[in-house]
């Protein structure tokens, strides 16, 4: 009898429970308890080790990665979702921590505190339509030769970047998720915005291309070593930079300047050079540079971090101007026309030609009714020239056209009707100078001096005929000047190198080299003249003109 009133009141007492539980309100944190209300948000994060890197991020990278190179083979560890501390681990050597990879956009001091949406990249503004993160076991996520600690770096600490609504940081350039900063070139302008580069125009189209960029991260690794991995070697940095993990910066190599910061080039500065050699010590300079844009003197091997070899003529090709056996060298950029040394600014200098790129071919424009449009013509406009390494231009009256003398063959141009015709030197020859002769009749020759020396070629309305060339065995010609003797031949005036001879070019009528208009003509033999070759062999020099002065 008692166990059945002790089973009686048990079940009495479940009853009421269940009574009583019916009657209370869910206590789970939630804004409503209508599964059509749910708002579609992810489980929450799980961190087994409580460091702050949620354990799937942590499985995503948790993978070691080896990586084969001709020198052998290293490892970059991954993260470990049960080891509480590889949250401040930076396996990659790229500067920034594993919990500064999984925070990005929002750096520590607020990812935890002033957040106001979800780490990573928004899928709004990634090409994959994913969100995206930085990867704790590569270097250069985005693939663009920057490494992510130094593009977070400039983002952040260089200026080039903003906090945005969300607290996070929004990357104007060297966004480390943004693959584009391997071509950009963002270098500070004249008027501090930046966008301007360093590069330079190469083929001198009047246009810096893609490839003639300096671009960011050429910038950044500028002096490595060959096969040089940050994985493996770490940052081309030396010693501490602000915001970066500890030991990030390589080992072997300091500034010249003993200070702390980075090994190559600066990005937003298009003259960055920061020191030059006193003696046997480096000084860091006040204000940097030394009036050579970078890429300028990266292209042409000098340093861009070193003032110094600006007023260096690495080429030696200055000039012993008092013949005292010693060419004085240039002391500073300020005063580099008074030495002897054609330096290598002078060099630029020449080449930028007081503020507009040297650009070799013919640039003209109308006489009159002029609207201000120039016209430039090379190997590379619309209506082309043979080669933009321009010596001669003659006047064709008759034709409306100019005949143009180059390195590598004629053109005929009508420059306002934007035709032109191009006549091509065989190879191996290359002209240095031109003159028409028209002896009498239909007959029209050009003279040509190369590098083999003095040539007739045939014309035939107005266009030479290449083929026609004649052969010559002076030797190379430097220059050539029509002399006034009063006879009936094209007598010149070759000069070569320390050397110049007399030439006659004579109409023969018939059995010459070159024939045009029913006539034919010769090159004569050379007739060295001695006084002037000895006169030129003295003073070291070769002839680029003369004049001719009766007496």
């Amino acid at each position: 009898m008692r166990r059945k009133q002790t089973a009686a009141f048990i079940v009495l007492l479940l009853l009421s429970s269940l009574a009583f539980v019916s009657q209370t309100r869910p206590q789970s944190p939630v804004d409503s308890t209508n599964p059509t209300d749910a708002q579609g948000g992810a489980p929450p994060a799980t961190d087994a080790d409580e460091d702050r890197i949620p354990d799937q991020y942590e499985s995503i990278y948790g993978e070691d990665i080896v990586i084969d190179t001709p020198e052998g083979s290293f490892e970059v560890l991954g993260l470990d979702m049960n080891n509480g501390t590889d949250n401040m681990s930076d396996h990659d050597r790229d500067g920034a921590v594993a919990l500064l990879e999984y925070c990005w956009p929002y750096t520590l001091d607020k990812c935890f505190t002033d957040r106001l949406s979800l780490t990573g990249k928004p899928p709004e503004l990634t090409e994959s339509g994913n969100r995206e993160y930085l990867d704790p076991t590569s270097s250069d996520t985005d693939g663009d030769g920057l490494p992510d600690g130094y593009e977070i770096h400039m983002c952040t600490e260089g200026g080039l970047g903003y906090l945005n609504a969300t607290n996070a940081w929004t990357c104007l350039w060297f966004d480390p998720l943004d693959p584009s900063d391997s071509t950009e070139d963002i270098d500070r302008c004249e008027d501090f915005s930046f966008g301007c580069g360093d590069g330079f125009d190469v083929n001198r189209d009047g246009h810096i291309d893609v490839t003639e960029r300096y671009s960011n991260s050429e910038e950044y690794s500028f002096g490595t070593p060959e096969n040089w991995i940050t994985e493996r070697d770490g940052l081309w940095c030396s010693g501490i930079i602000p915001g970066m993990s500890e030991n990030a910066c390589q080992e072997s190599i300091v500034r010249p300047t003993g200070d702390d910061g980075w090994l190559g080039t600066d990005p937003t500065r298009s003259d960055s050079d920061y020191y030059s050699w006193s003696d046997l010590l480096a000084t860091g300079l006040v204000i940097p540079g030394d009036g050579i844009p970078d890429g300028w003197e990266a292209h042409y091997g000098l340093d861009p971090r070193n003032a110094s070899d600006a007023i260096l003529d690495s080429d030696n090709d200055g000039w012993d101007a008092d013949r005292d056996g010693y060419v004085i060298p240039d002391t500073s950029t300020a005063t580099a026309a008074w030495g002897e040394a054609f330096s290598n600014y002078e060099e630029y200098m020449v080449y930028y030609d007081e503020g507009s790129w040297v650009k070799p071919g013919i640039r003209g424009t109308a006489g009159t009714s002029h609207d201000g449009t120039v016209l430039t013509f090379d190997q590379s406009t619309q209506t082309q020239l043979v080669d933009a390494a321009v010596h001669t231009m003659i006047k064709d009256s008759e034709q409306q056209r100019i005949i143009v003398g180059s390195k590598y063959g004629v053109t005929t141009l009508d420059p306002f009707g934007e035709i032109s015709s191009l006549h091509n030197l065989r190879p191996g020859v290359e002209m240095t100078s031109m003159v028409r002769w028209s002896p009498g009749g239909n007959s029209d020759f050009l003279v040509i001096g190369t590098n083999l020396g003095v040539h007739c070629v045939s014309m035939e309305n107005g266009l030479p005929i290449m083929s026609s060339l004649s052969e010559s065995e002076i030797g190379h010609v430097v220059s050539m000047m029509e002399l006034d003797t009063g006879s009936d031949n094209l007598d010149l005036m070759v000069f070569g190198h320390q050397k110049a001879w007399t030439v006659s070019v004579s109409d023969e009528g018939s059995g010459g080299d070159c024939w045009s208009g029913g006539r034919s003509v010769s090159v004569g033999q050379e007739i060295l003249s001695s006084p002037l070759t000895e006169a030129l062999s003295d003073s070291e020099v070769s002839a680029n003109d003369a004049v001719q002065v009766p007496i």
